[in-house]
């Protein structure tokens, strides 16, 4: 259990105190903790933090992409989704998602900037990932294997939604 709290949880924390410290308060989480804490305590906190520790743009907006990826990677090595009686490995969707989200902005298609350093960041994290697990287990069906592996899966898909702008 310490290492699935560890490996799933670890770097998604850390891409929460990037969120949190150094990216816009416009992010949906961001939002959510301005609702759950002073304004002022959080803000006098936020400069602290960023002034004490300064991070650079790749580490602010490359790396929290990248920690996601490896977390949603990693427990997806043992799920697949089946849509039309075809089997897709869950563990695909996440690099394809965050491919497609990069080549998406580039053409305009939905709010945010294109980077080379988001793609690169998410292709290695992936790449650790799925060579980084030594042992994979029988493939289920994320949709019929419901229990709190599975539904941990589910959670980690849907908090890329806290990652979003409000505008």
């Amino acid at each position: 259990m310490k290492k699935f709290l560890f490996v799933n949880c670890g770097p998604l924390f850390v891409a929460l105190l990037i969120y949190l410290f150094y990216r816009t308060e416009d992010t949906i989480v961001n939002k959510l903790v301005l609702t759950l804490v002073d304004s002022k305590v959080y803000f006098a906190l936020k400069t602290s933090i960023t002034n004490n520790f300064p991070l650079n743009n790749i580490l602010i907006y490359s790396l929290p992409e990248g920690l996601w990826m490896f977390s949603i990677t990693y427990l997806s090595l043992n799920y697949y989704v089946e849509l039309c009686k075809v089997r897709i490995p869950l563990h695909c969707i996440p690099i394809s998602y965050a491919v497609l989200l990069e080549f998406a902005q580039l053409c305009c298609l939905i709010n945010g900037t294109f980077d080379w350093w988001d793609i690169l960041s998410s292709g290695l994290f992936w790449l650790l990932a799925v060579k980084g697990k030594s042992q994979f287990f029988i493939k289920r069906n994320l949709l019929e294997a419901f229990d709190f592996s599975s539904g941990f899966c589910v959670f980690n898909y849907l908090i890329v939604y806290l990652s979003h702008v409000c505008k």
